[in-house]
């Protein structure tokens, strides 16, 4: 069996002016692509900076110790007792501060 494919047809004038369509809209594409990109690029580094500056700015307001919220990995050194009860038993009642 053969098979039909379609034949471009119509005018060649209009294809010409559908092929330069078609360029010029590529191009906008591109273009507003670019400016897109160009936009989250800039509120990325404006926020790097942001980040920096605050940095710089805790490390000179508190000096050598760390900014609020930030974990330092030291230990937090306390006495403790341990206070053991029978399952029984209610738990001690503990005095009102």
């Amino acid at each position: 069996m053969r098979r039909e494919y379609p034949q471009p047809g119509g005018n060649p004038l209009w294809q010409a002016v559908g092929v330069i369509v078609g360029a010029g809209l590529f191009a906008l594409l591109f273009v507003l692509g670019l400016a897109v990109l160009a936009v989250v690029a800039g509120v990325m580094a404006v926020g790097l900076v942001a980040w920096w500056i605050r940095g710089w700015w805790y490390r000179r307001r508190y000096g050598s110790q760390r900014a609020p919220g930030e974990a330092s990995g030291d230990y937090i050194v306390a006495e403790y007792t341990v206070i053991e009860h029978e399952r029984d038993e209610p738990p001690p009642e503990r005095p009102h501060r």
